[in-house]
Formats: C-alpha cells, sequence, structure tokens
C-alpha cells in the first residue's frame, strides 16, 4: 500500500488577522507541533480510493492545552473558494459536507485534558482547482441542563488551509487499507449503525476517513 505524502508549508505571512485572545485550544499537526495563528498550509497532494474518490486530508489536528476538561469548542469556518468537488470536516464529532462556498460552524464539544483529535477536514476534488478555507477555533461555555445550551467567550488561533489538485502533479494512490470501520456517517453528518444506501462517511480505526458509495 502506498502512503499518502501530504505537503504541507506553513508561512507566517503578514495577514489581517483578528486578535485572538484565548489560547486553551491549539492547532497542531500529525507530530504535535503548533501550528501558529495566521498560518497558511498549503496541501497539493492526496490519494484516489477505492470508490474513485480523491481525497486530499489537511493533516491539521486541534489540541486541548488548557489544563482541563471543562473548556468547551467548536470551529468556524469560512469556505472561500471551491473550484468543484466537496469540502469536508468532522469535529468534534459529527461530519459535515459543503459543496458551497460560505460561512459555517461546526457543531459544539469538549476535550479532555491535553487530547489531541484529528480535525479529518479534507477536499474531495472532482477535477483540477483550489479549495479555500479559514478555521477559526471559538471557545464557549456551557450551561449544562439538557439540551446544553452553549454561549461565545472568545476566539483562538486562526489557520488558512489551501488544497490544490493537478492531476499532473498530485500523489494519486490507491489504498488498500484493511483497516476496521470506526464509525460511519451519512453526507450530513448522522451516525449510522450499519450500511445505509448511497455515500457513507466511513472513519477507519487507523484515523482515514473516506467516502463509499453504498448500493
Amino acid at each position: 500500500m502506498k502512503k499518502i505524502f501530504t505537503m504541507i508549508m506553513l508561512a507566517l505571512l503578514a495577514l489581517p488577522v483578528a486578535a485572538q485572545d484565548d489560547q486553551r485550544f491549539q492547532f497542531v499537526d500529525a507530530e504535535g507541533k503548533t501550528v501558529e495563528n495566521g498560518s497558511v498550509v498549503v496541501v497539493t497532494a492526496g490519494e484516489t480510493d477505492n470508490d474513485g474518490f480523491f481525497v486530499m486530508p489537511s493533516g491539521l489536528y486541534v489540541k486541548n492545552v488548557s489544563g482541563t476538561s471543562d473548556a468547551y469548542l467548536r470551529v468556524n469556518y469560512n469556505l472561500t473558494q471551491l473550484d468543484n468537488g466537496s469540502y469536508q470536516i468532522c469535529f468534534p464529532s459529527s461530519c459535515v459536507n459543503k459543496t458551497a462556498e460560505g460561512s459555517y460552524q461546526t457543531s459544539a464539544g469538549t476535550m479532555q485534558e491535553g487530547e489531541t483529535r484529528d480535525l479529518m477536514t479534507e477536499w474531495f476534488a472532482e477535477e483540477k482547482g483550489e479549495c479555500v478555507v479559514e478555521l477559526t477555533i471559538e471557545t464557549l461555555t456551557s450551561s449544562g441542563g439538557f439540551p446544553v445550551k452553549y454561549e461565545h467567550q472568545g476566539y483562538g488561533s486562526t489557520v488558512t488551509l489551501k488544497f490544490i489538485y493537478d492531476p499532473a502533479s498530485a500523489v494519486n494512490a490507491i489504498s488498500a487499507d484493511n483497516a476496521a470501520v470506526a464509525s460511519r456517517y451519512t453526507i450530513d453528518g448522522r451516525q449510522l449503525s450499519q450500511p445505509s444506501k448511497g455515500i457513507n462517511i466511513v472513519k477507519l480505526a487507523n484515523g482515514k476517513v473516506k467516502k463509499i458509495l453504498v448500493k
């Protein structure tokens, strides 16, 4: 099986980034290194899975550095360019897939003290083009009770993801994973207990996420 090679360039550019005053959560890479506020992460490679979908994972994670498990968050993301295909983020627990530019939010949740969680954010490219998205961590307070209500507390780091797909140069490795399925979701983020007709978003035990068409 060929490995996925994700080329990441972290550029601390002089971009107009709003003041970030809450650093209880941080963006980190797969090795746990902090991705600094204002960085641009450029992704130029991915893989074609067994179902023919070309997937470009970002390799971006979030880490709880607050020293407590009572800190809540969500990620606000501004999808400024989507030339084709769809953009997906699975954080903190549910998957959301977008096919149009716009401003969105993930669901709210919490992470354990010191926990690092994969954003599972990626572009499903259909042809040559680019996908650009700006992600900002928003910290929240929780009122408790049921249903749980969250209120804005502050903003953390902002990172821009720039996916660039050129079939002439991108790594196009056929995945031959035999990893077990850890969880399964519909295209709109609802968790499934078994395969359902249509497109299923499948998270494998090895951390990879795939789109699978169930007929």
